[in-house]
C-alpha cells in the first residue's frame, strides 16, 4: 500500500495510546485523567495529520487546431458551399 493511501487514516490505538502516555508523563503522571488524555491525544493526531489531496476531474481533451487543420477545414467548406444551394 503506497504511502498517500495510508497517511489519511484515522489514528489508530496504539498511536493514540502512545501520545496520550506522552501527554500524561508531561502533565507530571496526574491520576484519573486517563480519558482526558486519550481524547486530547486522538485529537492532536487528528489534527496533525495530512489533509486529503483533493481529486482533480481531468480537463477535457480539446482538439488541437493547426495551421493545416485550419485551410482544411475552410476548403471542406467552400467546397461544401455550392452544394447547399
Amino acid at each position: 500500500m503506497n504511502k498517500s493511501a495510508t497517511s489519511h487514516r484515522a489514528p489508530t490505538p496504539e498511536g493514540i495510546a502512545t501520545r496520550a502516555y506522552e501527554i500524561y508523563e508531561r502533565e507530571g503522571r496526574p491520576e484519573g485523567r486517563d480519558l482526558d488524555h486519550w481524547f486530547t491525544a486522538e485529537t492532536q493526531l487528528i489534527v496533525e495529520r495530512p489533509a486529503p489531496a483533493t481529486r482533480r476531474e481531468p480537463k477535457p481533451a480539446t482538439a488541437m487546431v493547426t495551421p493545416a487543420a485550419s485551410r482544411i477545414s475552410r476548403a471542406v467548406a467552400r467546397l461544401s458551399a455550392p452544394l447547399a444551394r
